[in-house]
């Protein structure tokens, strides 16, 4: 009985996605003499992480960093986030390593997620465990991977952690739900690249929408703007003087529509969800701009095919409780479907910009 509790534990699962990345990344990602390829980190992430390191293990904290042009604000800097715990890795590892575990743990953790949310949604433990390797190994992450996008990986581990909160928020409201999915958005606004958090919270709201119809009530609104207001205020340490910081960058000068949509996704791209390298890999790419990792978004034609055949198997589901008048105790399978569909239709939308018959971004 014992051996059964275990093979059913988190634990076990954990272990296994685990085992799994460390397949992905190989003995030599322990070879201290190597350095994870990636043009962020060979450019720019080095550099930072190594003053940051060098700077506390000499018992100084580097508010300031005198070495980009006439000196500029470094815990301030969103790329350098030292207050994000993870980052502290890069204090007590060789850099080389401590990017293979900054990463690695991401990912594990991206898939953990994905797991307990989609266990929580369906209550099926293998379907779970496939769809934390889907998510985990999907092009998105391999991609960034590849082009050194850390922060990225890092924010976006948190993606399936936020709906799972917000979902178990909206559907048994508490108070302790409350703090425990605010803490949950502010570690993902501590991870870094807080536009994920943003892309997240778009979802999140079509989600509340869903079910304030569904129990025709505002407590889901009531619920949603309770925890990001404690989010906000938790993360304030470090989005006030990012804020800031950002707000005399070159990235907030008044820019063209054009500019800002830059790098919107063809119709013609849609291909890649079938067929990744549809415009070549990360070194031949030569599909639309800017580059490969930016496009890339496959999780693989057996996923999609699984997909499907899940969608289908709930719209039967739906009339089969319809014909024997079952009355569904947990939220329906279709509900689920037309939930996630809405979410991947919007988010698809937005972001072909001008390649949409409308353009959905340019309204926003």
């Amino acid at each position: 009985m014992k051996i059964q509790k275990l093979i059913r534990s988190p634990i076990v699962v954990c272990v296994f996605y685990i085992f799994l990345i460390g397949i992905l990344f190989g003995i030599k990602a322990f070879d201290t003499s190597l350095l994870l390829v990636g043009d962020d980190i060979h450019r720019q992430y080095w550099f930072m992480r190594s003053y940051f390191r060098d700077s506390i293990l000499s018992g100084v904290f580097p508010w300031w960093n005198p070495y980009t042009f006439s000196g500029a604000p470094f815990a301030a800097n969103v790329i350098t986030n030292p207050w994000y715990p993870p980052n502290w890795l890069y204090v007590f590892f060789p850099l080389s390593l401590a990017y293979i575990i900054h990463i690695g743990f991401h990912l594990v953790f991206s898939m953990m997620g994905m797991y307990v949310l989609v266990k929580n949604l369906v209550g099926k433990r293998v379907p779970s465990i496939v769809v934390g390797v889907v998510y985990g190994f999907s092009g998105f992450f391999m991609a960034r991977l590849f082009a050194g996008h850390v922060d990225v990986i890092a924010a976006c581990s948190w993606i399936p952690w936020v709906f799972f909160a917000f979902y178990r928020l909206f559907r048994t409201y508490s108070f302790t739900s409350l703090v425990f999915t605010a803490v949950i958005l502010a570690c993902q606004i501590f991870s870094g690249y807080q536009t994920m958090a943003f892309f997240s919270l778009e979802g999140v709201g079509i989600m509340m929408v869903f079910f304030c119809i569904k129990k025709r009530s505002i407590q889901p609104l009531l619920s949603i703007v309770g925890s990001i207001s404690i989010a906000l205020g938790l993360s304030a340490c470090a989005m006030l003087p990012i804020q800031q910081f950002v707000s005399l960058s070159i990235r907030t000068f008044e820019r063209t529509y054009d500019w800002v949509s830059f790098g919107a996704l063809p119709l013609s791209s849609l291909k890649q969800f079938l067929f990744p390298f549809q415009y070549g890999n990360h070194l031949t790419y030569t599909g639309p701009r800017p580059n490969f990792a930016e496009q890339a978004f496959f999780v693989g034609r057996v996923s999609v095919v699984v997909i499907v055949m899940l969608c289908i198997q709930s719209v039967v589901s739906l009339f089969q409780n319809k014909l024997l008048k079952k009355v569904q105790k947990t939220v329906p399978p279709i509900f689920l479907v037309l939930l996630f569909f809405l979410i991947l239709f919007f988010g698809l939308w937005v972001s072909m910009a001008s390649y949409a018959p409308i353009d959905l971004q340019k309204i926003l």
